[in-house]
């Protein structure tokens, strides 16, 4: 197969694992630090305002390396940020934490929050929040625990306005064999978040807490070239493939036939492929369409918000998701497509009313 065409798109791409990471809230920033003052200047001769910029000029460099996905370069500047504060600065820790987290070093990054807490920062709900995350996806009886009182934490600094904290600290409670508790933390997110693109996998949890493990789907909204409002909720009860390509995007071309015979094959079974066009010019999308008779709908992500809410950075790439929201293929082409699209529609229909819908 040839390699899927990417295109980078300004910023960070973070490392996807599960659906808490959707929720993290690790965007905020953490206040400034300022250094402890030596009893002993260093450089006496130092000028403080110089010293300053390039803090600044260097955390920036690091912001820039962070937009590229150059991760290994950007922590090495926000390490060179972190000296020119004399190891006090809660934001470069912060943001060394971020790095890490997004290339899947989670107890590193669990470290570097740590880190960032010990300075007292003015965002201390959102640092106890993302700590909470990252003990979470260590997956650890040990960690979970600690993970569960970070995440409370959250909760009481912010006075219970850090919303998706109550989204964590559900997860981390059933993971811990707490499933009451669980749940009561998902019905407070619930009452506050009713329309969250993780609401109607957050009902399937509280209906059924062994589904904490799964992966679902992350919800959406959108309108189909042809006028068609549609929801990935819509689709329940059906298999959804959501196909990201584009015209520009040659390999994705070369795929477009063995879609089509997906389409063919499957289409008069509860089956539905949504196109997801990450193409720059509209125009060449709707012509590339009326050619090609390609009859199953299709989404203009001229923002790449659906792109974005699942993580895609390279296409072609393929979602499978079950009859119950649930992604059960990641990738797949070919005949392993056709296969396990074959395998979903063979599932029991007692097991699919056994779960949540």
């Amino acid at each position: 197969m040839m390699a899927g065409m990417r295109r980078t798109r300004g910023r960070l791409k973070p490392f996807s694992v599960a659906l808490l990471i959707l929720a993290a809230g690790l965007g905020q920033r953490a206040a400034a630090q300022q250094p402890a003052q030596p009893s002993t200047p260093q450089q006496p001769f130092s000028n403080p305002a110089m010293e300053d910029d390039e803090f600044h000029r260097t955390l920036a460099q690091g912001h820039r390396y962070a937009r590229r996905g150059q991760v290994d370069d950007a922590i090495v500047e926000f390490k060179k940020a972190l000296a020119l504060r004399n190891g006090r600065c809660a934001e470069c820790f912060q943001f060394i934490a971020q790095m890490l987290f997004a290339t899947g070093m989670f107890k590193d990054a669990a470290a570097a929050y740590k880190e960032a807490l010990a300075l007292s920062p003015s965002n201390a709900a959102d640092l106890n929040n993302a700590l909470g995350v990252v003990l979470y996806l260590q997956n650890d009886t040990a960690t979970l625990e600690e993970a569960a009182v970070a995440l409370q934490r959250a909760i009481d600094l912010s006075g219970g306005k850090l919303t998706k904290a109550y989204f964590n600290l559900g997860y981390a409670l059933i993971k811990l064999g707490r499933e009451e508790d669980g749940k009561t933390a998902l019905r407070k997110y619930l009452e506050v978040e009713p329309n969250a693109s993780e609401a109607t996998a957050v009902r399937a949890i509280i209906a059924n807490p062994r589904l904490v493990n799964e992966k679902f789907a992350p919800g959406f909204s959108v309108t189909t070239l042809d006028g068609r409002k549609v929801s990935l909720d819509s689709f329940r009860g059906k298999v959804v493939m959501l196909d990201f390509w584009a015209t520009w995007c040659g390999p994705c071309l070369v795929e477009m036939p063995s879609v089509k015979r997906l389409w063919e094959r499957f289409s008069g079974e509860d089956f539905v492929i949504l196109g997801v066009s990450l193409d720059r010019d509209f125009g060449s999308l709707k012509s590339y369409i009326k050619e090609e008779e390609i009859g199953w709908p299709q989404y203009f992500d001229e923002e790449w918000r659906i792109a974005t809410l699942y993580s895609v950075n390279a296409i072609p790439a393929t979602f499978l998701i079950d009859q119950d929201g649930i992604i059960r293929g990641v990738g797949l082409r070919g005949g392993r497509l056709a296969g396990k699209i074959e395998e979903l529609l063979k599932k029991p229909q007692k097991q699919q009313d056994g779960q949540a819908r």
